[in-house]
């Protein structure tokens, strides 16, 4: 009486129905009816029959019921499998009464727990892992379900590796379906779950592993309970199983459970245990994988340790902990972009953890990360102004060594993780170089770094930190020798493939901070002064002073010819130069005073700007960078340090036997001495950049007129390089007109002493013109009238001028002058 033939309508289903009702029907025709339902309804005709089960259900389910229950196995179980396709579908299962939704699951569950058939047990887990009753329902029946889980999984006559499968199922569904009684149920179902995730057949642990995995959150909510639980099984039943299955090449399987039992077990791993250094051997087994994905899977579960001891800061910051985290960051080495990727990132993770305790922990995690991602070797200078091993109990920057590392505060156990340690190499991926970029734009902005990346339309790759690093003047002057030269390498490095944006956000940054380095030792030390002065005593003479007490006397204070002649004013300059003061004034003692009474004056602000100005002659010097982006850092530099530091020779960078050098100077020049020059005076920003540096330089307190040879000096010798006479005329006319300028203003154009004048920057002046402009195609014709009216300005100015030098003979400027022409003049042009 198969009805498989008929059409698949509700009039199909009837005929199946009336056989499992009839009584006189026999037992196998209406295994044959259940398993008929069962086909259809997985079978491409379910859509057509689902209607008529679901219509017909409460007749069906009547019989299911009595027919589970019954002594016949194989009846049983095709209606056991008859009821699974039945109750799969939602609408099928919503439609069902929940009282005899509740008989169901009951019979079910009388099925695992008193059921002596094995395949019957299978069957009736099966059911329960497909059913879809709501919810509410279900949350009912979990105790018993998981009643039933218990002594099903503790009988040992039927176990069987799919018995263990389909119960393991059971327990996914009920933490997808009604998950807040499972976390009620939480320690029942992991006592069950945890043992299996060790298990000998593949099919049953990595089904154990998903629903560990589904119900971690629900077991973090009893983290301490579960931690119990696992703690005993750890040495006795799951580290060894866990090394079994990482020899017989397992160790994907074992690497994804790591960092579960990690979190699970909580800060007990604070404690230490007997089992937590064969917890780390698993990493360590993974670490030393040749394979390149076990290793990502390894450093990926590392994380999981770094969560772990972020549970509590003072741990994470702790010198042992530090180290083991550390350790197989900073010691392996990988070779292939992708794993060097996933190192980073886990590097990085550690970073933004450390949270406020960044800065302390800077040369240990961050110092190294940087020279791993830009491939910088002076990362780590002498002098570098950050606290030492003494002073914030890190190691300084380095691999760490070989061997053991002490992980656990434990007096009976020692953690340790027995990696090579090797130093690594300069890194060759330029994502990843570009990654160390971004890392400087965290490091330097901190929280704010999404703003200012939306802001000029820059992609992260990397989370912000969540505390900035740099809070002030004084932290970066902790790590301003580490930031610029990484900096520096990095532009050099990857520059050519950075977005402009970034180099710009960057070197804006990096200016801003040592402006702002330079602003605040400046006050400092205008404070310094005022105080040095008020409590300054003079010097007293016992033949003029009356002592009274344990001061002088009214009188003789009045009377002290100290007093009534005081000292200059000390300038500032003088506190901060080494030099002598021309007026013969000596503050030694003062600049002693100064050095001892602070520890801001361990680096001067002017030993960062010469950091600052090295790092930039290294960029500009290597090429590395197109012009354009050369001049985004030189607009950058301009705008950013203020116009009296550019002028000062207070600030003097470069070399240091320059005579009047200021910051303004060394720029010029370093532009100048370039072989990229005829590229950079293609672009505008040359010259916006050129105009405000000879602005600094002649409003200084420098020289004006040496400063303006030494610029000329170097149009004149880069004048062979560049084609365009045009350009030549600019760089003289933004020279030559703010000089005459100036000139006028002073009525100064003697360079001379008190014996010989000297008029030599004025001459460079004037023969530049008849040097490189004059001869050949001439210029344009407004540019030739241009010249000629700033020419004849500055001789104008020049020949008054030097009628007021006391040394210089009558009319001798243009003697000078003349006898100079002539001799670069072309006589037979001038025919």
């Amino acid at each position: 009486m198969m009805a498989s033939a008929e059409p698949p309508s509700g009039s199909s289903l009837l005929p199946l129905l009336e056989s499992l009702e009839d009584a006189a029907v026999g037992q196998s025709e209406k295994t044959d009816a259940y398993l008929t339902i069962a086909s259809r309804l997985s079978g491409d005709e379910g859509r057509q029959f689902l209607p008529a089960v679901e219509k017909h259900f409460p007749r069906l389910g009547k019989s299911i019921l009595a027919h589970v229950t019954g002594p016949d196995a194989e009846l049983s179980q095709a209606a056991l499998q008859a009821l699974g396709f039945c109750l799969y579908h939602s609408h099928v299962s919503a439609a069902v009464p929940e009282t005899f939704a509740a008989d169901l699951l009951s019979a079910l569950c009388s099925l695992v727990v008193k059921g002596t058939d094995k395949n019957t047990c299978i069957r009736a887990l099966w059911v329960i892992s497909k059913q879809s009753f709501p919810p509410e329902m279900v949350g009912k029946k979990v105790s018993s379900i998981l009643g039933a889980l218990e002594s099903v999984l503790g009988r040992e006559d039927i176990q069987s590796v799919v018995l263990e499968h389909e119960a393991l199922n059971v327990i996914i569904r009920l933490l997808e379906q009604v998950p807040a009684q499972m976390g009620e149920g939480a320690l029942r179902w992991a006592r069950l779950v945890i043992p299996l995730v060790v298990h000998s057949a593949s099919k049953v642990r990595l089904r154990a592993a998903a629903a560990l995995e589904t119900g971690l959150p629900l077991l973090l909510e009893k983290q301490t309970e579960v931690a119990a639980i696992i703690e005993p099984m750890m040495s006795t039943k799951l580290i060894p199983e866990l090394q079994k299955l990482f020899v017989s090449k397992n160790e994907t399987n074992v690497l994804k459970l790591w960092p579960l039992f990690i979190k699970l077990l909580g800060k007990m791993l604070h404690r230490g245990g007997p089992f937590i250094n064969s917890l780390l051997h698993l990493e360590e087994l993974g670490f030393r994988s040749s394979s390149p994905t076990i290793k990502k899977i390894a450093f990926i579960a590392w994380k999981s340790l770094i969560d772990n001891f972020a549970l509590n800061p003072d741990i994470l910051c702790s010198s042992k902990r530090m180290k083991l985290l550390m350790q197989p960051l900073a010691s392996i080495n990988v070779r292939t972009e992708v794993l060097m990727l996933t190192k980073v990132e886990v590097w990085w993770y550690l970073v933004v953890q450390l949270g406020p305790n960044l800065a302390p922990n800077f040369d240990q995690v961050s110092v190294p990360l940087l020279q791993c991602t830009i491939g910088s070797e002076s990362a780590s200078v002498p002098g570098t102004p950050s606290r030492s091993v003494g002073q914030n109990g890190a190691a300084p920057p380095g691999t760490p060594k070989t061997g053991g590392t002490p992980g656990f505060n434990s007096s009976a156990n020692t953690s340790r993780l027995s990696l090579n340690s090797s130093v690594h190499g300069s890194c060759s991926f330029a994502s990843i170089q570009l990654l160390g970029l971004e890392m400087l734009l965290h490091y330097f902005l901190g929280p704010e770094v999404a703003a200012a990346a939306a802001k000029n339309k820059l992609t992260l790759s990397l989370e912000p930190l969540k505390h900035p690093l740099l809070s002030g003047s004084s932290s970066f002057t902790k790590h301003a020798a580490v930031l610029t030269f990484c900096l520096r390498d990095g532009f050099i490095n990857v520059g050519k493939d950075a977005p402009d944006s970034l180099l710009s956000v960057l070197w804006t940054n990096l200016v801003r901070f040592v402006n702002l380095s330079i602003e605040s030792e400046s006050l400092w030390l205008l404070l310094s002064c005022v105080w040095i002065l008020k409590s300054w005593s003079p010097p007293r003479s016992a033949t003029q002073s009356t002592v009274t007490g344990s001061g002088l006397s009214h009188e003789s204070r009045i009377r002290d010819p100290v007093l009534l002649s005081p000292r200059p004013t000390p300038t500032l300059h003088q506190f901060k130069s080494e030099r002598s003061d021309p007026r013969g004034l000596d503050c030694s003692e003062e600049r002693r005073t100064l050095r001892g009474s602070s520890p801001m004056m361990t680096l001067s602000s002017q030993t960062r700007l010469v950091s600052f100005s090295e790092a930039l002659q290294s960029i500009v010097a290597s090429e590395a960078l197109p012009a354009a982006k050369v001049l985004i850092l030189l607009e950058a530099t301009v705008r950013g340090i203020p116009q009296r530091v550019l002028g000062s020779a207070s600030y003097q960078v470069g070399k240091m036997d320059v005579l009047n050098g200021t910051p303004a100077l060394f720029l010029v020049l370093l532009l100048y001495n370039s072989s990229m020059l005829p590229a950079y005076i293609e672009d505008e920003r040359f010259f916006q950049c050129l105009q405000t540096l000879v602005g600094c330089g002649l409003s200084g307190p420098t020289s004006p007129l040496a400063f303006g040879e030494a610029v000329l000096g170097a149009v004149r010798r880069s004048a062979a390089s560049v084609q365009n006479k045009e350009q030549l005329w600019r760089m003289w006319s933004l020279v030559v007109g703010p000089l005459t300028d100036t000139i006028t203003q002073s009525n100064e154009v003697n360079q001379g002493d008190a014996l010989e004048h000297n008029f030599s920057a004025v001459h460079s002046a004037l023969l530049f013109p008849v040097t490189h402009l004059l001869r050949g195609t001439p210029l344009q014709q407004a540019a030739q009238k241009s010249m000629l009216s700033s020419w004849s300005k500055l001789y104008k100015v020049f020949a008054r001028c030097s009628a007021l030098v006391v040394t210089a003979e009558e009319n001798i400027c243009c003697e000078e002058l003349c006898v100079k022409m002539s001799a670069v003049m072309d006589r037979d042009a001038l025919m």
